[in-house]
């Protein structure tokens, strides 16, 4: 079959409406996938921000648990103290009632 001079232009013409095409659309993908990027980029900024946060608060709640635990630590140590001291005071009361009773009772011989 013989092709003539202007079926080859016009498909020429077609391969070349084609190549355009085909430019457009890697030039709109390119740009598609620059935006994408940019994209990321701000969501791992985001992210390592919010990581940043997440583990400043983390470490405030346990300086402050840690604090706390110390401070609870150091009370029922002082409440400890506190109790060795009324029982050591009991006992002293109780040693000078009996020595108050005893000397009552020699008064009461005398």
């Amino acid at each position: 079959k013989n092709i003539s001079s202007t079926d080859i232009i016009k498909c020429l013409n077609e391969l070349n409406e084609d190549l355009e095409d085909n430019k457009n659309e890697i030039n709109s993908t390119k740009l598609e996938i620059s935006t994408l990027n940019e994209r990321i980029n701000l969501l791992k900024t985001r992210n390592h921000e919010l990581l940043e946060k997440n583990n400043n608060l983390m470490e405030q709640q346990f300086n402050s648990m840690s604090s706390n635990h110390d401070e609870s630590l150091k009370l029922r140590k002082e409440n400890i103290e506190y109790q060795s001291n009324i029982n050591l005071i009991k006992q002293e009361n109780e040693t000078i009632k009996n020595n108050l009773n005893e000397e009552k009772l020699e008064n009461e011989t005398i």
